[in-house]
């Protein structure tokens, strides 16, 4: 946790010594910003190839062409990113995301989980956010706009179009 726009941690400081005194972890950073995007790109990266797939976190951690989809979409984003100005490395999100879908096993997605439920998703705001900032910053973004696309199709087909 930090401040959103630069400036003092104190508050931050205060609620992560709260949660840690709770037995909770916590973290503070002077830039909370990267820590936002990085966790953009893992939600851009995994949610919706979990829910068009129907498949749970190890699962596309197993799959071999569902591994490269994942890859690449978080490439995609971070580039966005990067060209935003957050010093993000690909290649620690890449790894970072391929522990995580490993180590959750068969944990489902929560947008896998609101497919299931017939619920809308927030697609808008995770892969719709990375298309908009890479239209912005000039920066192509095919996966992302494609997931998108695929998720709204499901959506209009449930009757839950926003």
């Amino acid at each position: 946790m930090g401040a959103y726009d630069a400036g003092s941690t104190a508050g931050a400081e205060r609620l992560a010594g709260a949660l840690q005194q709770g037995g909770l972890e916590a973290h503070v950073t002077p830039e909370i910003r990267p820590e936002i995007w990085k966790k953009l790109i893992l939600n851009a990266a995994t949610l919706p190839t979990a829910a068009l797939t129907g498949m749970n976190a190890g699962a596309l951690a197993a799959h071999e062409q569902m591994h490269e989809l994942v890859s690449e979409t978080a490439r995609e984003a971070t580039a966005v990113a990067r060209a935003l100005g957050y010093e993000i490395d690909a290649d620690e999100r890449v790894e970072y995301i391929h522990t995580l879908l490993e180590r959750a096993g068969p944990t489902k997605a929560s947008m896998l989980q609101d497919f299931e439920a017939g619920r809308q998703t927030e697609v808008d705001v995770i892969n719709g956010a990375v298309v908009k900032a890479g239209d912005e910053a000039g920066v192509p973004v095919p996966l992302n706009r494609a997931f998108v696309a695929l998720v709204k199709g499901w959506e209009s087909m449930q009757g839950r179009e926003a």
